[in-house]
């Protein structure tokens, strides 16, 4: 039974080499309790992640191309299919601390998915100190965003320490993807022609509300390759880095509130000003503002997996001295992209992120990310984690990272996700890039702390 591939998911296909890597992940860190013995715990955790024969897609599918490798590739079972080459029991060096973790998830995170399997893995890794262990889950983007990701994770965990072990996600219930029937020449024909009528129809839609002359003229909101060329976007074969970060949610909330903003713009204005204060330092702060691509959902409460996502670009102002002034643009711009979003159909929104992103991605696939402005200088993407306290077995989930991709070209994605009252910040970049991720981190809590004393003493700061 095959299940053909969206279009979207199918350009992450498309866009992955050995030095362009697709995949997301995630990493999570767990305290156990003072009495169990952690060795013997993980041994339990992977006995019980191994034990199921049936298992649950997309974990038991692969690719299948067509016959040439005319048309989309669609996902089929893999009746070969082996869950050790998936899930692996590693550990780190002494003394188990923050350095050693990062030096390994960033060193799993740098291999490409053998396309050849279903394209997942996840690893339990021991070894860190004060009796907590790790969880290192990746996944192709192809196969889903982070939302689905996070669904994923969410799946397997308890809101109770007494509930012991859940199913894992691949461990299947019986229920399978609606495959997609065979086509004829015939109805291939037909659906193109219906595919190219329905684009027709959202052109109007797209004329309507100003789409055009919002993205060619409007004053906040960028277009692609307004990016300043940087040091940020040069072609790069490095394996990737990997640091971390977080904040406390509700004083992010409590900021917003009192400059009327969004906990995403609070969270885009510390980034740009840790993205500035670095580059100052660095002595490399380009005189045109950096032009961050942010991921907008348009997931409902389907269970379809793959990506449903549109995409804006949002001027972070580094460019600006001032934290109120380069706060106030950024959430005019935010707001600008948000609300073109907000007034297309699903369809539309989803062919605005193909006009926004198809730039960038037919420079990254002829290989000119290094000769012309780049259509942006980095990702930023910030998506809601759960809000209560979570447990896997006994053991309490204390952390919940993510651990996102670079386009080609690109040297840093920062990607964040909540987890009770935390912003949980993960930083990727390249080891022969411009940053040091954990510098990168500092500067980051550092931007926090003076946006709370700006916002929360203004007066004192004139």
């Amino acid at each position: 039974m095959k299940k053909r591939l969206s279009p979207m998911d199918t350009v992450f296909l498309i866009m992955e080499s050995p030095q362009n890597l697709m995949h997301v992940a995630s990493m999570l860190t767990f305290q156990l309790p003072p009495q169990a013995d952690r060795q013997a715990y993980c041994r339990q955790l992977m006995a019980h992640l191994v034990r199921h024969t049936h298992y649950a897609e997309p974990f038991d599918q692969k690719l299948a191309y067509p016959f040439l490798g005319m048309g989309a590739p669609s996902w089929v079972e893999d009746t070969q299919f082996d869950l050790e080459n998936h899930v692996h029991h590693l550990a780190i060096p002494a003394p188990g601390g923050p350095r050693e973790l990062t030096s390994l998830v960033a060193r799993l995170h740098s291999t490409m998915l053998d396309r050849t399997r279903p394209l997942w893995e996840f690893h339990v890794i021991e070894g860190l100190k004060n009796n907590r262990f790790a969880i290192y889950f990746r996944i192709h983007h192809s196969c889903m965003d982070g939302l689905g990701r996070m669904k994923v994770i969410r799946s397997m965990l308890s809101t109770s320490a007494d509930e012991g072990f859940k199913n894992a996600p691949w461990q299947g219930n019986g229920q399978r993807w609606k495959a997609d029937p065979p086509q004829p020449l015939d109805t291939t024909l037909k659906n193109a022609f219906i595919g190219l009528a329905n684009q027709l129809k959202i052109v109007p839609e797209l004329a309507s509300l100003g789409v055009s002359r919002s993205i060619l003229h409007q004053s906040a909101a960028p277009m692609p390759f307004d990016a300043p060329k940087t040091r940020i976007n040069k072609a790069s074969k490095g394996q990737r880095r990997f640091a971390y970060a977080d904040l406390p949610l509700s004083e992010v909330k409590q900021l917003g509130k009192m400059v009327g903003a969004t906990v995403n713009d609070i969270v885009m204005s510390v980034c740009a000003m840790a993205l500035r204060n670095y580059l100052l330092e660095l002595n490399h702060l380009p005189d045109k503002p950096l032009i961050a691509f942010v991921p907008v959902s348009l997931r409902s409460n389907s269970h379809e997996g793959g990506n449903q996502l549109s995409n804006i670009l949002c001027n972070l102002g580094t460019h600006i001295p001032d934290l109120r002034a380069r706060l106030d643009l950024i959430k005019q711009s935010s707001s600008e992209g948000k609300e073109i979003i907000r007034k297309l159909s699903r369809e539309a929104a989803q062919t605005l992120t193909f006009i926004l992103q198809s730039p960038g991605m037919v420079f990254q696939l002829l290989k000119l990310s290094g000769v012309l402005n780049p259509a942006f200088n980095l990702m930023i993407s910030n998506y809601p984690g759960p809000a209560e306290k979570l447990y896997l077995g006994s053991a309490t989930l204390e952390s919940l990272f993510p651990v996102s991709f670079l386009f080609n070209g690109q040297d840093l994605n920062i990607t964040i996700t909540s987890y009770v009252d935390a912003l949980q910040f993960g930083l990727v970049g390249r080891s022969d890039g411009m940053f040091d991720m954990v510098r990168l981190a500092s500067h980051i809590q550092h931007a926090f702390l003076a946006h709370k004393e700006e916002i929360t003493h203004p007066l004192q700061n004139r």
